[in-house]
């Protein structure tokens, strides 16, 4: 999934001719450098089955983003667009949901709050201001390069809700992937 902001720029190369200078692409390939090291650090690199499916959600993703992006060009503001986004997501999940209802009314209290909680931010209002960042940036990389931060929230998160600690993985590759971050959107 690393590789989504890298597959979105090129899209957006093709549809929008949004280009990024060469130290632009630099600072993109030394953040995705950053995520290697952190997911890498205490293990060895192994393509499982489910990596094809990890493949296509990424391009599909990179769709969206591009699609999101075109939406917000014809004036579709930031709410409307996760609206439907969100919309159509569910209408595709159907075929999938065979005992969710069932299954949902089965589960703990617990289980419905996260949900809810998982349901509101980190999906709609995810969706709104993902689509609120294109609305306003000036190209589409602007946006997708902060997929980057993603391991170093999710790492951090871990650390304060699960009590995991960190490897010296983050340490290392967090630095790397807000430097050139920074980096990026000063000299992109």
């Amino acid at each position: 999934m690393a590789l989504t902001p890298m597959t979105t720029a090129l899209m957006a190369l093709v549809v929008y001719k949004d280009r990024i200078r060469p130290i632009g692409w630099l600072f993109t390939i030394t953040a995705f450098v950053g995520v290697a090291i952190i997911i890498l650090w205490n293990s060895t690199l192994t393509i499982p089955m489910g990596a094809i499916w990890t493949l296509i959600g990424m391009i599909l993703f990179a769709v969206y983003n591009i699609l999101n992006r075109g939406l917000s060009l014809k004036g579709y503001d930031s709410i409307t667009i996760a609206m439907w986004s969100m919309f159509t997501g569910a209408i595709m999940a159907l075929p999938f949901a065979d005992h969710a209802i069932e299954m949902i009314g089965a589960a703990p209290i617990t289980a419905k709050l996260a949900m809810i909680y998982l349901a509101f931010f980190s999906s709609a209002l995810g969706f709104v201001f993902w689509s609120y960042a294109f609305e306003h940036a000036e190209k589409v990389s602007d946006v997708t390069n902060f997929m980057y931060i993603s391991p170093i929230v999710a790492a951090v998160v871990a650390a304060f809700l699960l009590g995991e600690y960190p490897n010296m993985g983050l340490y290392i590759g967090a630095p790397i992937i807000l430097g050139s971050l920074f980096l990026f959107n000063r000299y992109r």
